[in-house]
């Protein structure tokens, strides 16, 4: 018997969640892989997002011929009959580009949660609502769920959800053409996050902060992160300034000045392995990865992303691991290894 005959056998306990998906692709069976990310029982059993999105990534890589609206498409076609996993397969669904079909979904588990009248339960079901519509080009329908989120939040006095709600806010009035009305969002956003100490929130709502400055100043944009930089060096501040040379990075990257971008962010880079900061690294190695695609670097790209994904393996970091097997599905795409099914990963600024 082989070890994944093995655990097969197994109830659905953590240790099979996580091991059985890495087994069958491990060992290239394809079929079965799709067929266990798919059943209902693998799908409730703890854990089995993350293993999910991990198991679609794989299979983006090396079988594109398998599709999640598919494998989901009785939950989709019919969700008050799978009640069990509506809520797992529409997450899953959101984090893997579908939004038109996990809306679908979680439309059926906000009316659901709106009868329930439970805050926690109503705050997660509205987050994604939000989410999905801004994903489906609806930024007004959006902008209202974000707000009633945020009054939600007030009520609750929950000040983590209010950021949220905030952060949303601004998406969507960015996505709406408000860059002004979502600058002074994301500013509420800010002294939320300093106000509860959520100091990787906080990093990200200031890197949204930048690129909506670049959007309308490129140059006063990275004009500001250098000024931001050299204060960081004279105050001896290395963690801000490790954040600035990253979101530098970024934006170097997406003014196709890849170089550039290399130049700071493998200066960030040796802030990061000096200090130990793992997590720091791996996105950094990400953003290199993206610089490397712009120079047309594909194997340089490809091992900064190998050591990404081990580096988010030994943090047990599944976001960032999946997010690597992305950028590596995306650089195969470039080279013609696959169909192209998915939208081009964007460069990644530091959260």
């Amino acid at each position: 018997m082989s070890a994944s005959s093995g655990i097969r056998d197994e109830p659905w306990s953590l240790r099979k969640v996580e091991e059985l998906p890495w087994q069958l692709a491990s060992l290239q069976h394809w079929d079965a892989l799709a067929e266990l990310i798919a059943d209902t029982d693998f799908l409730c059993a703890p854990g089995a997002l993350s293993e999910a999105r991990r198991g679609w990534a794989w299979l983006a890589e090396s079988s594109p011929e398998f599709r999640p609206e598919i494998a989901y498409r009785a939950v989709i076609a019919d969700p008050q009959g799978h009640a069990r996993v509506c809520d797992v397969v529409a997450r899953l669904l959101c984090e893997l580009g579908l939004a038109r079909e996990a809306l679908t979904i979680n439309s059926y588990l906000l009316e659901e949660a709106r009868k329930a009248t439970e805050p926690d339960v109503l705050g997660d079901a509205l987050e994604l609502h939000a989410s999905l519509l801004a994903a489906t080009n609806n930024p007004t329908a959006a902008l209202e769920a974000w707000c009633q989120l945020s009054t939600l939040a007030r009520e609750r006095r929950d000040h983590s959800m209010e950021a949220r709600s905030l952060a949303g806010e601004g998406r969507a009035l960015r996505q709406r053409g408000d860059s002004a009305g979502a600058l002074r969002a994301w500013r509420q956003e800010e002294q939320l996050r300093r106000k509860i100490g959520d100091d990787p929130a906080l990093f990200a709502c200031l890197a949204n902060c930048a690129l909506l400055q670049h959007e309308q100043d490129p140059e006063g944009a990275v004009a500001a992160l250098r000024t931001l930089s050299e204060t960081c060096r004279l105050t001896d501040d290395l963690d801000g300034l490790r954040h600035c040379l990253g979101n530098l990075g970024v934006l170097h990257n997406l003014d196709g000045k890849a170089a550039k971008a290399l130049a700071v962010l493998r200066e960030e880079e040796m802030i990061c392995r000096r200090f130990r900061d793992d997590d720091g690294l791996q996105i950094c190695l990400g953003n290199q990865a993206e610089s490397q695609k712009l120079l047309g670097d594909y194997d340089a790209a490809l091992q900064l992303l190998d050591e990404r994904a081990r580096l988010c393996r030994d943090l047990q970091n599944s976001e960032g691991q999946e997010h690597a097997l992305l950028q590596r599905a995306d650089l195969f795409r470039k080279l013609g290894v696959l169909s192209a099914g998915r939208d081009s990963i964007t460069p990644k600024a530091h959260e």
